[in-house]
């Protein structure tokens, strides 16, 4: 859920808390609020929904639970590569992009950025890329990861100023995986693809600014830019 949610996340939450004949306090809200704004709002609805009229208001582990986010990393990795495969298609290398899963845009940021992997080849990306993406992935939800590395995803356009595109995080509640997405990439467009130097650069002066694991992951970056290799 986003900011823009958070009116009808509290409308849900006092209903609920009146339906149990229970007072939450502004800093009850707050906690509330800051656990469970990673799940979608519409798992999010669901679970407080079986809640109604329970003699106890539920806890936030108990809402999570309810809502599927504590589902394996494997079943969470598969949801997100599928979000990642949309979005390419969607918005190409050109767009910015936003994933509300802070952990997708620092899978994706680790493998290189967005724009290197939009531009990847399509039969990489399926038999490689899909797998390394849900290793890191499965990794970083594990062993947590800087606030720096889920920001927003630069597109080939980084210099111009414009709104990313928001990418709301899937359904985590348990359900029968699809079969892999195909990957559809949009048209290329060379002349107005980043050269490596401009790439290599544009890192090197991100890695400048940040720290730790933040600036280690984009000097790694700057050096796979320059070498034109994979992730």
């Amino acid at each position: 859920m986003d900011q823009a949610e958070q009116p009808k996340f509290c409308a849900i939450l006092f209903a609920v808390a009146s339906s149990c004949r229970m007072e939450l306090s502004d800093i009850q809200v707050e906690l509330y609020w800051e656990a469970l704004s990673s799940v979608t709002m519409a798992d999010f609805r669901r679970a407080m929904t079986s809640f109604l009229g329970a003699r106890f208001f539920p806890s936030i582990q108990e809402i999570r639970r309810k809502a599927g986010a504590d589902a394996d990393p494997e079943h969470r990795s598969i949801l997100a590569w599928e979000q990642v495969v949309s979005a390419i298609s969607a918005y190409g290398y050109s767009n910015s992009v936003d994933f509300q899963d802070r952990a997708i845009n620092a899978t994706i940021r680790s493998m290189g950025g967005w724009e290197q992997l939009c531009v990847s080849d399509a039969d990489w990306l399926q038999k490689f890329g899909a797998a390394q993406f849900k290793k890191i992935y499965a990794c970083l939800l594990a062993q947590g990861f800087p606030e720096d590395l889920g920001r927003a995803l630069d597109g080939h356009r980084w210099d111009v100023p414009s709104p990313p595109k928001l990418v709301a995080a899937p359904s985590l509640v348990a359900r029968a995986l699809p079969p892999p997405a195909s990957l559809q990439l949009p048209a290329p467009e060379p002349d107005r693809r980043m050269s490596r130097e401009v790439a290599r650069e544009a890192f090197a002066r991100l890695a400048d600014k940040a720290e730790g694991k933040a600036a280690e992951f984009l000097r790694s970056m700057a050096g796979r830019a320059a070498g034109g290799g994979k992730p």
